[in-house]
């Protein structure tokens, strides 16, 4: 179907660059204009050619990313001696991620860095895992697990375009926790 609609689109595209380009000649009788090839057709046929470049990128990335996270995984199996169900999740994760990173055109080696220590500490953690009170005060020291979650996740967020939304309710959620009520909040 998407072939089909392709071959329509790229005749269309043909007819019309072919009537908009074709020599003027001399008409006896009254006088032929021209209409100007619909905008549609040119902007179909740009998002086209923009879509399949975005998906050769995409796949660029993805096999280069894919090549990295290999060999960081290898070098953490060898020190770690990682179950094979996690290395396969991991790396499915750790190349979606980069992936998105590289796409993104954001610093390769920054998030990179982020994502081996992040993968160091599950890997500390899942031998020796954390013991949480049913009440826990954030532990920032002598690791900043907090800096690093918002530093890993400042990777996926496009800051240009996106929004806070419910900045009016801050106030009262105030008012409700002084109360010493609870507040839960859903993303």
């Amino acid at each position: 179907m998407q072939a089909r609609m392709l071959g329509c689109a790229a005749a269309a595209f043909l007819a019309t660059a072919a009537a908009v380009h074709a020599p003027i000649r001399p008409v006896r009788g009254p006088a032929v204009s021209r209409a100007a090839a619909p905008a549609m057709v040119f902007d179909q046929l740009k998002k086209m050619v923009d879509d399949s470049a975005k998906g050769v990128k995409e796949a660029a990335a993805a096999a280069v990313v894919e090549k990295k996270v290999a060999e960081k995984l290898a070098k953490a199996q060898e020190k770690y001696n990682i179950p094979e169900k996690y290395t396969n999740l991991m790396t499915s994760f750790f190349t979606s991620y980069m992936t998105e990173i590289y796409i993104n055109d954001r610093d390769m080696d920054k998030y990179e860095s982020i994502l081996t220590v992040l993968m160091k500490k599950v890997l500390e953690t899942a031998k020796e895992p954390h013991v949480f009170e049913p009440f826990h005060e954030a532990i920032r020291e002598p690791f900043d697990y907090y800096k690093m979650g918002c530093d890993f996740a400042e990777g996926m967020v496009d800051l240009e375009s996106s929004v806070i939304e419910g900045a009016e309710q801050i106030e009262k959620m105030r008012k409700q926790i002084a109360a010493g009520d609870n507040v839960v909040l859903f993303a």
